[in-house]
């Protein structure tokens, strides 16, 4: 509440009203959903299906705000908001019913949105285009006495520096007598958008109405109303989510294991950090350690608790069979560790599948091969076309890389097909990895880029192929086509969601995100 308030003012009807309520909030990807659109298919059309990876539909911000933009009011009304505009923008309909609890005067709306330049290839997940949309349709969108004001925050949506000096020139105006007048509510949505951008609106907006109205901070849970948020545990979790963001399980252990730190489930925190630290490094006995810790630990939900089963049937799989398991386990690990900014890691963990996957392969396919070192000679008798095209590439008989390939290649069937070309097609990321090994070579996004857009040429894929969906399209490759010999048994995990990523998720709803 505002320390300088002044009494409510009458309106032109004569009817008391309180002062201004004022709610700043961040767009982020999770601000738009489908919602009842069904009867709209060009609406639908920009809502893909979940990938095999996923258990959500990916979208492009960018498009969607777009698509808004163009649209008509009434368009939208009848399209898309036959229920309840909750089920389209659930974080600011929940901010706003929060607000009709605190009653007041009118609503003035202000939405951060990314803008990135056009060369980002991150353009796509932009917010602004949303905005301009919720701005215009705000009659569809919001209650009679709510208008909506937009800002447009340009360049990297994670650089802290940036975001403070654009949240500083947006503030100062907002909160400029012109613009703001007296009394008003300051209300802060800490839930859309990138961490870093809440953080910077936090800090931002504290300075800025310090001496005006303290802010109240809004944080809404995944299920659930918003709730108030002090400063002060704002910033702890932000901290903890940037931890949770870049997969830093091991310090978020270490964050936990002082038992005054909050929440409550403050061991069972603990536990599942320890354990995906573990996993990350394929240490499975004390992953699954840590797991069969977490589960005497009370507080969870059923579907929490079944995902913890699940997890710990994985490592005792990936004991007791890891052939079965092990490709899919580091492709998981892959796409961490290319979170992380960690390449070279990425480079080795990604090549390594590829010989484990024709080494296996080659085995499937029938290949005899003597002490994991050479084709075996007897069967290179009963083979003499593998003989003749050894012979023809100039190549020993050995299990190697190069003479697997060929091998893998002249013998596949049709249903293996598909994964024999992927990975004929990584020979850029295997002549790399042999420079790092070998000769110490540097490695970083560029040098990735390099060769994934090399690999998406030899495939006829668009050279906007990304190293994430390289590596989703191998996990669907490998599930469709096992790499391993019939008699034993290799089938893909119950899903090919990254676990790390799952953890992840669950470690932000126990502290509290």
């Amino acid at each position: 509440m505002s320390q300088n308030s002044e009494a409510p003012r009458p309106d032109a009807t004569g009817e008391e009203k309180g002062p201004a309520r004022v709610l700043l909030a961040n767009l982020g990807s999770h601000d738009i959903q489908p919602g009842s659109g069904a009867e709209w298919p060009e609406w639908q059309q920009l809502w893909s299906q979940p990938s095999p990876t996923e258990q959500r539909a990916r979208i492009s911000p960018r498009a969607v705000g777009e698509f808004l933009y163009a649209a008509t009011s009434s368009m939208i009304a009848q399209k898309l908001l036959k229920t309840s505009p909750e089920t389209v923008i659930p974080i600011l309909s929940a901010y706003l019913q929060y607000l009709e609890a605190n009653p007041g005067g009118p609503v003035i709306l202000h939405l951060f949105g990314t803008d990135q330049a056009e060369t980002s290839p991150y353009r796509s997940g932009d917010t602004y285009p949303l905005a301009r949309a919720l701005k215009k349709h705000a009659s569809a969108f919001f209650p009679r006495d709510c208008t909506v004001q937009t800002h447009q925050l340009s360049g990297n949506p994670t650089d802290l520096y940036s975001l403070s000096q654009q949240y500083r020139k947006y503030l100062s105006r907002i909160r400029s007598p012109e613009s703001l007048g007296q009394p008003a509510q300051i209300f802060v949505g800490l839930t859309g958008g990138t961490p870093q951008m809440n953080l910077m609106l936090a800090i931002e907006s504290f300075m800025a109405f310090a001496d005006h109205s303290p802010p109240t901070f809004l944080h809404k849970p995944e299920h659930g109303l918003p709730r108030e948020m002090p400063l002060p545990s704002f910033l702890h979790t932000v901290e903890l989510n940037a931890l949770l963001e870049a997969f830093a399980f091991k310090v978020v252990g270490q964050v936990f294991a002082r038992t005054t730190v909050p929440p409550a489930h403050s061991t069972l925190v603990r536990h599942l950090a320890m354990y995906g630290h573990y996993r990350l490094n394929s240490d499975w006995p004390n992953a699954r350690s840590q797991l069969v810790e977490a589960q005497r630990q009370t507080g969870l939900e059923p579907q929490q608790r079944e995902q913890i089963d699940r997890w710990v049937e994985d490592m005792e799989r990936l004991q007791k069979e890891p052939e079965s398991q092990i490709l899919f386990e580091l492709l998981f690990q892959a796409e961490i560790v290319l979170r992380q900014g960690n390449f070279w890691s990425f480079l080795l963990r990604l090549v390594t599948v590829r010989e484990m996957a024709l080494h296996a392969l080659a085995i499937a396919l029938g290949v005899d091969i003597h002490d994991n070192e050479t084709l075996d000679e007897e069967w290179l008798d009963t083979h003499p076309d593998v003989r003749e095209l050894l012979a023809s590439r100039k190549l020993e008989p050995k299990a190697s890389v190069p003479v697997l390939l060929e091998v893998v290649r002249h013998l596949a069937e049709a249903e293996s097909q598909k994964l024999v070309d992927f990975l004929y097609a990584m020979q850029e990321f295997q002549r790399k990895r042999n420079e790092v090994v070998h000769r110490g070579a540097p490695v970083d996004d560029q040098v990735l880029r390099a060769c994934t857009q090399a690999m998406a040429q030899k495939l006829g894929l668009p050279e906007t192929l990304t190293e994430f969906e390289l590596v989703e399209t191998f996990l669907a490759l490998l599930a469709e086509t096992p790499p391993h010999p019939k008699p034993r048994t290799a089938s893909a995990p119950r899903s090919l969601a990254n676990p790390f990523v799952e953890l992840r998720d669950l470690l932000r709803t126990l502290i509290g995100r």
